[in-house]
């Protein structure tokens, strides 16, 4: 639905911001006449097809390299590791649990 309008966000990212000169969500919502979901959304969709957009208390940029992506890995990494424990809570909760292997969060 918003294919065009996430090809035109990570496009405006990769050509004019890089570490030196993130860019605030808010501003790019303003830019392109969009939602903060929307942004993160085209962001999300260009990381799993392999464009490094990082981010930092500033904004999104692109990454030129693993040290300037690092952070923004290890923070996917936390936020994943934290949504994987909650699903073990509530899988354990609710005795979905069917063996050891499962334990990996205990």
């Amino acid at each position: 639905m918003h294919k065009d309008l996430h090809s035109r966000i990570i496009v405006h990212i990769k050509l004019h911001h890089r570490i030196e000169n993130p860019v605030l969500s808010k501003l790019l919502e303003l830019e392109f006449n969009t939602s903060g979901e929307v942004v993160r959304e085209a962001v999300k969709e260009a990381r799993r097809d392999g464009i490094p957009i990082a981010m930092c208390q500033h904004g999104y940029f692109l990454a030129r390299n693993y040290e300037e992506f690092k952070s923004t890995l290890h923070n996917l990494e936390s936020r994943a590791t934290s949504l994987f424990k909650t699903i073990y809570t509530f899988k354990q909760k609710y005795g979905l649990i069917q063996n050891n292997q499962e334990s990996l969060f205990n």
